[in-house]
């Protein structure tokens, strides 16, 4: 929590305009707080009536978080250290269950990462999302007339979409295997060499994204995988 504290303020500073200030503000609560905390406004403002600078005013509470609560830099990559290990172990525990007799087999886990990193990664996709909206749109005219005309702009709405959908999963190459379990495993242990704190975040960032790629897609086939046997299950007994 502290060090997300301290992310936010810097990205907060590194959004906000150096060369801004304003006399609104310049006095009240919050200046008085800030004041208490070693706030000072930017040397071009010089001599004029009390002014409040948004990026002075997160500088000063930078400076204050760094002075008053720091980030214990030891037990920070210790804890990230921790957290990939932890996952890392429950992704493995899972693959066991999934390649077992009492699972799907070992074989649905790739398919399933890349169909996961394929959204991940094209989800966002301008072109396709306006294709889906379109596809909508036609469905609910559809759902409304029933009409021949309704039909066949639902059939060209849907082709476009699949076409684009095609054409995205053409040109895309997974990123992520089953066999990338092991290395992210490594990579979880060497946060704890990262030389700064930048270095730190930015690398379990990478390293988060990836585990939720596998944490996504092994959730979702066991969640299949139950659901076909309790339908099984019911098929067998007649229900």
């Amino acid at each position: 929590m502290v060090a997300t504290i301290h992310v936010v303020v810097r990205l907060w500073a590194s959004a906000l305009s150096a060369k801004y200030a304003t006399s609104h503000g310049g006095k009240g609560p919050l200046m008085e707080r800030l004041v208490e905390k070693g706030y000072e406004p930017p040397d071009w403002v010089g001599q004029m009536a009390p002014m409040f600078s948004p990026h002075a005013g997160v500088e000063t509470v930078r400076r204050w978080l760094e002075s008053e609560l720091p980030i214990d830099a030891k037990a920070q990559r210790a804890e990230l250290v921790g957290d990939i290990a932890k996952r890392v172990a429950w992704a493995n525990a899972m693959v066991a269950w999934l390649a077992s007799r009492a699972g799907p087999g070992e074989a649905e886990i790739d398919p399933g990462l890349a169909w996961n990193d394929f959204w991940r990664k094209h989800g966002d996709d301008t072109e396709l999302i306006a294709l889906d909206q379109a596809r909508s749109e036609t469905w609910e005219r559809l759902m409304e007339t029933d009409s021949a005309k309704a039909r066949v702009s639902m059939q060209r709405a849907e082709s476009a979409y699949l076409g684009r959908l095609v054409t995205l999963m053409e040109n895309h190459k997974p990123a992520i295997q089953l066999a990338d379990l092991p290395r992210l495993a490594k990579r979880g242990v060497a946060l704890s060499r990262a030389k700064s704190q930048g270095a730190l975040f930015a690398r379990y960032r990478t390293l988060d994204m990836e585990l939720r790629v596998f944490e996504e897609t092994l959730a979702d086939i066991a969640i299949a995988w139950d659901k076909h046997v309790e339908d099984e299950v019911d098929r067998i007994r007649g229900k």
